[in-house]
């Protein structure tokens, strides 16, 4: 491994989960130790197709004969019919396009990639497969926003998957350990699991571990939070919740070349208020980059990263994937205090924001697409703690609304939060922190409207 002084990461606390890391310096295997500790990575792309099928079938066969569902009344009339419609926009719920078809894409994506594909081999099994059950899945007409989010949300949350669990994975381990780590992993990706399983690598002991490794770290919050709606601190309601915060992978001057997904930032919070879940999932990952840094110390990382988001809260909901230009930077200021940047910005390329006035069967948002605007800065002390400021700001253009008459034309929806994490001791810190969220609607006809949400709460944190 890199000496530290040589690798910077986007933990506000640089420390590694030594039991998650095991062994491995820096957790890249060569290519044949990975064959001999997994003989389930030897590629096996015809199993691989027929694995994607069986998935589009054992789902159906739930559809139809567990639940009975209308959809799910197939035969060759309605293939036939699919076929000649061709696709168009469909009116599901908001939590079904955007959560559960792009979950089911992840599962598409990972029965190639836990069959040997690499990462861009997996991706034309996300996109079968997903054209498979819109053709031949559902009687209802193909869906081009299932299509889309599917494959493109399915890859990050796929990917994602794959890297979580080959960290927890050990194929040097054996006994207790041995089955607790397969559990663990087949609990974050469960095709993964099942196919260890069918195989027998998961009791396979090896001379080397075969898993792709990075150092990860990051951190486990669990706290109150009161929200705030429109600015009024006189109309407050408690919102107990947990929250989810790691980064994977690491950025140095020694890495030659960055391989898709080595570097994977994710958040996620999930509230409870008056019976109703709220929360969000924030997750970009680095495609393609390059690394510099100067005599100073300072370090930067500029690249391509793929951005999956999710977010219900109580002024709108939205969800969509986006691809930006990104840069990210560090700077040591002396006396260990430590400087972070990173500011992420191009196209929304396809999702949805909630349409308040207007709903047709499950469907109460309109599809579009735009721009992302993604900005984060801390400062961070090993005593003292880290003081982080997160921007997020989505410019949404409609595409395709719930009805004519209800149409926006554009909707600006911007996130802003300052956080101070203080450090009680080892592993465990306290964090306050205060929300702002602000949605600014242009409609067609209609002046514009400005609504905002603001949420103040005191968490525990444990640092991993």
């Amino acid at each position: 491994m890199a000496p530290a002084q040589d690798r910077f990461t986007l933990s506000p606390y640089p420390r590694s989960w030594a039991f998650i890391v095991g062994k491995d310096a820096r957790g890249r295997a060569a290519a044949g130790d990975a064959k001999k500790a997994s003989p389930a990575l030897i590629k096996k792309p015809w199993l691989a197709a027929f694995e994607t099928v069986a998935s589009n079938v054992l789902t159906w066969a739930s559809d139809r004969y567990l639940f009975n569902a209308d959809y799910s009344h197939v035969s060759p009339r309605t293939w036939l019919a699919n076929l000649k419609a061709g696709f168009a926009f469909d009116s599901d719920a908001f939590s079904i396009n955007f959560l559960a078809h792009p979950l089911h894409g992840s599962v598409y994506f990972n029965t190639a990639r836990s069959l040997g594909m690499n990462f861009f081999e997996s991706i034309p099994y996300t996109v079968g497969g997903s054209l498979l059950w819109e053709e031949f899945g559902e009687t209802t007409r193909p869906s081009i926003d299932d299509l889309i989010l599917t494959t493109t949300a399915g890859i990050c949350i796929g990917e994602t998957l794959f890297r979580l669990s080959s960290q927890v994975l050990d194929d040097t381990a054996s006994g207790g350990e041995r089955f607790w780590r397969e559990v663990a992993a087949a609990i974050v990706d469960p095709v993964r699991g099942l196919n260890r399983l069918i195989f027998g690598d998961w009791k396979r002991v090896a001379p080397t571990n075969g898993q792709l490794r990075e150092p990860i770290h990051g951190s486990v919050a669990v706290g109150d939070k009161l929200v705030m709606g429109n600015s009024d601190t006189s109309n407050t309601a408690s919102s107990v919740g947990i929250e989810f915060d790691a980064v994977y992978g690491q950025s140095s001057e020694n890495v030659i070349s960055r391989s898709p997904f080595d570097l994977i930032v994710v958040s996620a919070e999930a509230r409870y208020r008056e019976r109703i879940v709220y929360g969000f999932a924030d997750a970009y990952a680095l495609w393609i980059g390059k690394q510099s840094s100067t005599k100073k110390g300072h370090r930067h990382l500029l690249g391509l990263f793929q951005h999956y988001d999710y977010m219900k809260i109580e002024l709108f909901h939205m969800g969509g994937t986006s691809l930006t230009g990104g840069l990210i930077s560090m700077f040591p200021l002396g006396n260990k205090f430590t400087l972070n940047t990173s500011m992420q910005l191009g196209p929304f390329l396809f999702g949805a924001s909630d349409n308040r006035y207007t709903q047709i069967a499950q469907r109460d948002y309109n599809y579009g697409s735009g721009a992302t605007l993604k900005f984060d800065v801390w400062l961070s002390h090993p005593k003292a703690g880290a003081l982080m400021f997160k921007l997020k700001h989505f410019d949404i253009f409609t595409l395709e609304g719930v009805a004519l008459e209800a149409n926006e034309s554009r909707d600006f929806l911007t996130t802003l939060g300052a956080y101070y994490t203080v450090p009680l001791w080892d592993g465990l810190s306290l964090r306050a922190e205060y929300v702002l969220y602000d949605r600014h609607i242009h409609f067609h006809g209609p002046a514009p409207e400005k609504t905002s949400e603001s949420l103040a709460g005191v968490s525990l944190e444990f640092r991993f």
